[in-house]
């Protein structure tokens, strides 16, 4: 099994922090595990598509023009701090429980 890294954010403020969940996410999804991955961490297929429209931004020369539009950013931040409410409700740990 793979080494997670411990959680800075967590260990100091006692937390979930915004990204919280991404390791473990991540490796759900090298696994094929793609439906456990996005419980684990909700925003990784906004993130996806918000990076995968910046490259496709970038290769055309476009990037600074999509870099100034404020919704993309608002729409990741959006995400990542409803996935920071989520983690620290208790609900959350329930949910994931029953898919393991």
């Amino acid at each position: 099994m793979f080494l997670l890294l411990p959680c800075a954010y967590k260990q100091l403020f006692g937390i979930s922090c915004p990204l919280c969940g991404f390791q473990r996410a991540i490796l759900l999804l090298l696994e094929g595990r793609i439906l456990d991955s996005i419980y684990q961490f909700p925003p990784w297929p906004v993130m996806a598509i918000w990076l995968l429209v910046l490259f496709i931004m970038s290769v055309r020369g476009k990037t600074q023009i999509y870099l100034s539009l404020k919704w993309p950013w608002i729409v990741l931040l959006l995400s990542l701090a409803c996935n920071a409410i989520w983690q620290n409700l208790e609900l959350s740990r329930t949910i994931v429980s029953f898919t393991r």
